[in-house]
């Protein structure tokens, strides 16, 4: 694939067949694993330009070589979203390099003499660690939460629920998605408060259906909470963080939404 300047990165992709072990036990049995299909892809961006002649030393050679490789991440995801539109294989998404292993292997490789300087970049700080156990009081306050979903006593769970999602998202390198997720955690949480509210009045979830379609989100926004929680609901003053939820978080959703925007 042709980049300015000359430039350009080549992907040679190769598969594999790995072990999936099933972990019913401790028991480290050959009749519990399944092939499993992998590929792998070897990235190679071409310059003829001598930008790393020695052992990275410095943070901009460093940061140099972090553009390179997400210019070649780039490059990777327009491939992978070919083969999902030409397969129609919805099992194929683009990928982030948060969802790689925490290093990866490069080589600078000079194509007169095949000789080549080898090392490793690290991607992320995502390290799959050994978790602690949990204590007796952290597994009790499991039980009892566990048991308050079942039966429904948080009205909030949900939007609590759609929130912490969006965080794994954007820990992944997802930003549509937690934008998106962060979204809807929003507005789920402001409808769900205010139909409590509704409740305390007297009123029902049909009541407050037709709120929302007579004035929609924002127009609920600007009406329905002042009068009852008091506060500033002015989208328009810069100094409160609902100006900043906003600006960053709405307009973003809008340009996902409306034009794909990541």
């Amino acid at each position: 694939m042709a980049l300015k300047g000359g430039e350009a990165i080549t992907l040679v992709f190769s598969s594999f067949v790995s072990r999936h072990i099933f972990f019913f036990d401790n028991v480290d049995d050959d009749n519990l694993k399944q092939d499993v299909a992998k590929t792998i892809v070897e990235l190679n961006y071409i310059t003829d330009h001598e930008q790393f002649v020695a052992e990275l030393e410095n943070e901009s050679q460093k940061d140099e070589l972090s553009k390179l490789f997400d210019a070649c991440v780039e490059k990777l995801n327009f491939f992978l979203t070919s083969y999902l539109i030409t397969t129609k294989d919805v099992s194929v998404y683009q990928v982030t390099p948060k969802m790689f292993d925490v290093v990866c292997m490069y080589r600078f490789m000079n194509p007169n003499d095949w000789d080549y300087q080898p090392g490793m970049l690290l991607l992320h700080p995502n390290v799959a660690y050994k978790k602690t156990l949990l204590s007796k009081e952290e597994t009790n306050e499991i039980i009892w939460y566990a048991n308050v979903i079942n039966q429904e006593w948080n009205p909030f769970t949900l939007a609590l629920e759609l929130k912490l999602n969006a965080s794994r998202y954007f820990i992944n390198g997802q930003f549509r998605e937690a934008v998106l997720y962060c979204q809807t955690a929003f507005e789920t949480f402001l409808r769900t408060l205010l139909l409590e509210l509704f409740k305390e009045e007297g009123k029902n979830s049909n009541e407050l259906d037709v709120t929302y379609e007579k004035y929609g989100f924002i127009g609920v926004l600007k009406r329905e909470f002042s009068s009852r929680l008091g506060g500033t609901w002015d989208l328009t003053n810069s100094t409160t963080p609902l100006n900043a939820w906003h600006d960053n978080c709405y307009k973003r959703r809008n340009r996902i939404i409306h034009g794909g925007y990541l």
